[in-house]
């Protein structure tokens, strides 16, 4: 009869350790995912358009083995070499016209082209496209290749660029977050002063609260979070489709583009590393609100596997 009781006891501690352990793992798949553990030094870009080379640096310094301080100075300066052999410099860049540079031409570390940070006004560009390559590039073209290419330490492996439609299903952002990707570079259109600097001890989720109005049926215009209550949870989908307006509340110019990195997500919105400085914010991240994402993303570069260079054994 003893030898029934212990048994019975011992089959009671393992079902009851079984149930905890399939309770913590249900649970823990509920639980926000968060990559912030992964990421290198926040960084700041000055008043430079270089927002997306400092995406793309920092989500190459994410994977195990790569140097934590890579070169967006030698990113951008390719960028504009390239365009300027196109003769079509533009400030800034899109994400996806990095992955041929990215495959062939890999990346440097900032030892040997530091970025040099400016917070002086930007300059007028000039009519030339070769006064504009010197001022955007601000390395020649032929240097890069001949002083600094030999130096890359790291190129694009696999990856998957995301349109504007693919980049705003935020499940599959969130399916690539729990797979393991630790930061993905996504660009979006925003209200710059939605976006201004401050210390914080908490993330203040940014939404298209601010910036943008909506038309009601009406005539008049509502708030976002107003037009929600209105339209119902198929507000983004009738704004992506023009079947509900919405528009600028700010006369003066201070829309623009921007690319940070999303390092994880919570049940209110995205996690994402900027690169305004660790004084931004919340230690230089803040929280993205899915609305704000299904909306104002145009672009996002998944970067699932890189090539590291292999080192010669004399040097």
């Amino acid at each position: 009869m003893r030898d029934y009781r212990i048994l019975f006891i011992t089959l009671f501690v393992i079902f009851q350790s079984t149930s905890q352990i399939n309770k913590l793992n249900t649970v823990s798949n509920l639980l926000p995912v968060v990559h912030i553990n992964a990421q290198s030094p926040v960084k700041h870009q000055g008043v430079k358009y270089t927002c997306t080379a400092f995406a793309i640096a920092a989500a190459f310094e994410t994977f195990p083995g790569v140097p934590k301080d890579l070169s967006e100075k030698y990113l951008y300066a390719f960028q504009k070499g390239y365009q300027y052999n196109n003769k079509a410099i533009t400030r800034g860049h899109k994400l996806e016209f990095y992955i041929p540079s990215l495959l062939k031409d890999g990346i440097i570390e900032e030892k040997y082209l530091p970025y040099e940070l400016d917070y002086k006004k930007v300059q007028p560009m000039t009519e030339s496209e070769f006064g504009k390559y010197l001022y955007e590039g601000e390395i020649g073209f032929f240097n890069l290749i001949m002083n600094y290419k030999d130096k890359a330490v790291v190129y694009l492996d696999q990856y998957e660029y995301l349109n504007t439609e693919k980049a705003r299903n935020i499940e599959y952002i969130k399916q690539q977050l729990k797979n393991g990707v630790k930061a993905i570079p996504v660009s979006y259109v925003l209200y710059a002063p939605a976006w201004k600097g401050f210390p914080s001890r908490q993330y203040n989720t940014i939404t298209p609260n601010q910036g943008f109005k909506v038309k009601t049926i009406t005539g008049n215009y509502v708030t976002y979070e107003q037009a929600k209550g209105l339209f119902g949870k198929d507000l983004n989908s009738k704004i992506v489709n023009n079947q509900v307006v919405m528009e600028t509340t700010d006369l003066d110019n201070k829309y623009m583009g921007h690319a940070v990195v999303i390092v994880g997500y919570d049940n209110e919105g995205f996690i994402i590393k900027n690169s305004y400085g660790s004084a931004w914010r919340f230690g230089g991240y803040e929280r993205i609100s899915y609305d704000f994402h299904e909306l104002f993303s145009t672009e996002a570069l998944i970067i699932k596997s890189v090539k590291k260079k292999k080192r010669k054994w004399w040097k």
